[in-house]
């Protein structure tokens, strides 16, 4: 028989999880990942959440499982729990990141936010992919949380007010990422392949080495991810059809153009000569020097 989940019913409970102290304020929180924090303590490794929380986790590892399903975090490191929900660990390691916790009752006197937390269906069960975060995306996040931090230090009168304000902004931002990035995740296949395809062509045009996570960014979808839905849906991941699309374009120029290797590769986005030549040969068995004078 499963064992009995751990209630956490308040924001103080989570803090005791984590052996932090208590927090600053009862109905809201900021927690620092960072430092090794861990459930291990606790006998009971499913875990029921009566309030909510947002989770950004670096270097996650183990298993997490969310209502019925394990969460994929190949998919990201963002990840979301509604009041009322288990979730159950085996194994589960972070090296960093934080945490927002947030109970119903800091709502109770906030109508809107109150009634339109029900339409941000990603605290919902049926969400079991984490969400990824670009560069840029990360940067705005963490100023808000940090900004959440700060404020719930402060215990003046419209304290409570502020808290829920950044709390919407928050929340609103979060919204945008879950509904760019969930969106593309159920499309047509074709449509992801139309896509990669059609920023693929256009890299072909700029002197730029074109990555694995810039493809990945553009497309606002995790590194990952990306890779395993092109491998799923061709056979090769991400890598392979820049690669593929590189030697394409290295083949036309120096076929047609009386360019040297080095400023063939200086096209293609290489620093180096040599790591352009690497690259040519593993993929076609010849140096391009070898591949022009056999034209």
């Amino acid at each position: 028989m499963d064992q009995q989940p751990y209630n956490v019913d308040s924001i103080s409970e989570l803090h005791k999880l984590f052996f932090l102290p208590p927090p600053k304020n009862p109905l809201i929180t900021v927690i620092d990942l960072k430092g090794n924090l861990s459930q291990d303590h606790i006998e009971a490794k499913r875990l029921l959440i009566n309030f909510y929380s947002i989770w950004f986790k670096e270097d996650v590892s183990g298993v997490v499982r969310y209502g019925q399903r394990a969460f994929d975090f190949q998919t990201g490191t963002l990840t979301f729990q509604g009041p009322g929900q288990v979730i159950s660990m085996h194994k589960h390691y972070f090296s960093a990141g934080w945490g927002v916790a947030f109970h119903s009752d800091l709502l109770l006197s906030h109508t809107t936010l109150r009634d339109t937390i029900k339409a941000y269906n990603f605290f919902s069960y049926d969400v079991y992919q984490g969400l990824h975060l670009s560069e840029e995306e990360d940067k705005k996040i963490r100023a808000l949380v940090a900004d959440i931090a700060i404020e719930c230090e402060s215990n003046d009168p419209l304290s409570r007010t502020v808290l829920i304000a950044q709390l919407e902004l928050l929340l609103a931002r979060l919204y945008r990422v879950y509904k760019q990035q969930m969106n593309p995740a159920r499309r047509d296949p074709t449509d992801l392949l139309r896509q990669v395809e059609n920023i693929l062509d256009q890299q072909a045009h700029a002197k730029q080495l074109l990555t694995v996570q810039l493809l990945a960014a553009q497309l606002r979808l995790s590194p990952h991810y990306l890779s395993d839905k092109l491998k799923e849906l061709t056979g090769m991941n991400a890598r392979q059809h820049i690669q593929a699309r590189m030697i394409e374009k290295a083949k036309h120029l120096l076929g047609t153009t009386t360019y040297s290797v080095s400023e063939v590769a200086f096209q293609l986005g290489f620093e180096h000569m040599q790591s352009f030549c690497k690259v040519f040969k593993n993929k076609t068995g010849q140096s391009p020097s070898e591949f022009r004078e056999n034209l």
